[in-house]
């Protein structure tokens, strides 16, 4: 690293400490660098508006929300030692939000809990490994074996196929592959 670079670096470290409280900015001593988080005030009737892409623009599609409040906002950042002259800063931009249980108090016990499951499904909807019993009345996930294409349900005990979903035809001819 250069010298030049280094006494930058040195001074936009001090700059931000001389314009930030001990609070809004926190140096990192193990590398330059550090963390800025900013609460934002927001004037009254503060107004989001979410529109539409579609090809109707109908008012319809469109959002609008008034907004009291929003979390603090983080930056982390690092400078590598090219920086400023050749390499630009590392950063990290995150929202830090409401916890679990501040959320059930906010909106209640039924929308939380329809909120946790549609969490829950989603999550599980990415995962490769997960495969869904195929009975109606059950529709548990199921963990996938490795190399196998049987799937046993935990909840109903249905021995299935993850490629065409019938009773598990062990090394009879699948249908779908």
């Amino acid at each position: 690293m250069s010298t030049q670079d280094q006494e930058a670096q040195v001074d936009e470290l001090l700059a931000l400490t001389s314009i930030y409280s001990d609070t809004e900015f926190k140096r990192n001593n193990a590398a330059p660098g550090g963390e800025i988080q900013l609460c934002l005030e927001l004037p009254a009737d503060f107004e989001i508006s979410i529109k539409s892409n579609s090809a109707t623009n109908s008012s319809a599609d469109n959002f609008e929300n008034t907004v009291s409040f929003l979390p603090p906002i983080v930056l982390n950042f690092e400078l590598p030692p090219g920086y400023p002259s050749t390499t630009p800063p590392n950063f990290t931009l995150s929202c830090k939000w409401l916890t679990p249980t501040q959320v059930k108090d906010l909106v209640g016990e039924q929308l939380f809990s329809r909120y946790d499951r549609l969490l829950l499904q989603s999550s599980l909807d990415l995962m490769a490994d997960i495969a869904y019993c195929p009975r109606l009345t059950c529709q548990t996930p199921v963990l996938k074996e490795q190399k196998s294409a049987m799937c046993i349900c935990s909840a109903c005990q249905y021995a299935f196929c993850i490629y065409c979903k019938r009773a598990f035809h062990g090394i009879s001819y699948c249908r779908v592959t």
